[in-house]
């Protein structure tokens, strides 16, 4: 062996590379050159968020990042002994004030002043900072399952219909609607539920966004069964005295339509009138209309009919004519004298024949109203109300009657 370090000389190496390292050593205790280093991922925080949010409703949708490389310039020695931990970095985006793409320079923040940052022309964000705004979107049904034979399943009852959403406005223009998906199977009965819902984009798909919130969670869904009920139509008749529905004849077309609606309401339907009519108003030409079909709440109309023709014709029904003599004059003006030119007015009545053939002339009375005609001195006509002394019995006056008047001062 040592024969073998006397031949190489390994001894004089050795101490040469020991010497090397020394004067290495050396120099670079004494001269401590400086130099660069990076520091890469080093935590980055955002700060002013808060003041974003709540003075400007906007928040930071794109261009977030978690960690920045940070290069440093010093001596050796300081860059030996600098940590990741030793280094802050924040971006502050408190004073943004508008929406849109804003280009922000990071802050570093380093342990000492004999360290400085090399890249902080480098050091910056791109971020899209948006307007937070809130949109009310509809609730849609798609139900998947099927009513029992001799059943049909309606539109489903949700509640609420609609729900609000919040988020960046640039993402909620695409926003189209909300879905809720239930699940039947086969019922007969109304179906009750509380679903979750789905949002939808303009284009069918599902809506989806980290930065939306539902300011609604779920949604109550019922299905109502419908079974199907054929109905008459009719008309409601207002009878006038001795008038009734035994003195007219009612004609519908259609005469019925068929309706759907949950079993409990249609149960109890066994009629839809169509229009009502008072009897008085009925000539003796008829009367006629073409009147539009209402619906009860809650129940559909499946025949493919929207409106119905009614006539209403008088039948044992007559006129008779009446030489009236009796004239009453009321609210006659103060400090005024009225004066009849007309002593008897001939007049015709239409009603019931059994209560037109016992109506006398005396039981007629012609009520003059002074309060519907103006107080000046003068002849006037004035419109007279047909009175019976029997006012169980029904009539109908053949036409408007007047009586002329003189008005002048006591």
């Amino acid at each position: 062996m040592r024969n073998f370090f006397k031949k190489h000389d390994m001894l004089l190496r050795l101490l040469s590379i020991l010497f090397a390292v020394a004067c290495w050593f050396f120099v670079m205790g004494v001269n401590d050159p400086e130099i660069e280093m990076t520091v890469r991922r080093v935590p980055l925080n955002f700060t002013g968020e808060y003041t974003l949010q709540e003075n400007y409703n906007m928040q930071i949708i794109s261009g977030r990042v978690a960690t920045v490389n940070v290069r440093v310039r010093g001596s050796r020695s300081d860059l030996l002994r600098l940590k990741k931990t030793d280094i802050t970095a924040y971006v502050d985006v408190a004073g943004i004030e508008e929406a849109g793409n804003h280009n922000i320079d990071c802050t570093v923040r380093l342990p000492n002043s004999n360290l400085q940052l090399a890249n902080k022309d480098q050091l910056y964000l791109n971020l899209f900072i948006d307007s937070i705004v809130e949109v009310e979107v509809p609730v849609i049904a798609e139900i998947t399952g099927n009513a029992a034979d001799g059943c049909s399943l309606g539109a489903a009852k949700l509640s609420p219909s609609t729900v609000l959403i919040s988020g960046p406005s640039s993402e909620l223009r695409n926003l189209s609607h909300a879905q809720v998906v239930i699940k039947t199977g086969v019922i007969s009965e109304s179906f009750f539920g509380e679903y979750s819902y789905k949002l939808i984009n303009l284009d069918g798909d599902e809506f989806s966004s980290s930065y939306i919130r539902k300011k609604t969670d779920k949604i109550s869904a019922t299905v109502p069964v419908h079974i199907q009920k054929t109905v008459p139509l009719t008309v409601s008749l207002h009878e006038f005295g001795s008038l009734t529905a035994e003195n007219v004849a009612v004609d519908i077309v259609p005469k019925e339509i068929t309706l759907a609606g949950e079993r409990s309401a249609l149960e109890s339907l066994d009629s839809l009138s169509v229009a009502t009519v008072t009897l008085s108003d009925v000539s003796d030409a008829g009367y006629k209309a073409t009147v539009q079909l209402t619906i009860p709440e809650g129940i559909v109309n499946v025949s493919d009919i929207s409106a119905a023709d009614v006539r209403v014709t008088l039948k044992d029904v007559v006129s008779k004519s009446f030489t009236v003599t009796r004239i009453k004059v009321i609210n006659t003006p103060q400090g005024k004298n009225v004066t009849l030119l007309e002593k008897e007015k001939q007049i015709t009545l239409r009603g019931n024949e059994a209560f037109l053939s016992q109506l006398k002339d005396t039981d007629i009375c012609l009520v003059l109203d002074m309060a519907t005609v103006s107080n000046t001195n003068g002849k006037k006509k004035v419109t007279a109300q047909v009175t019976v002394d029997d006012t169980s019995g029904g009539f109908i006056p053949g036409s408007a009657y007047k009586i002329a008047v003189r008005l002048e001062n006591k």
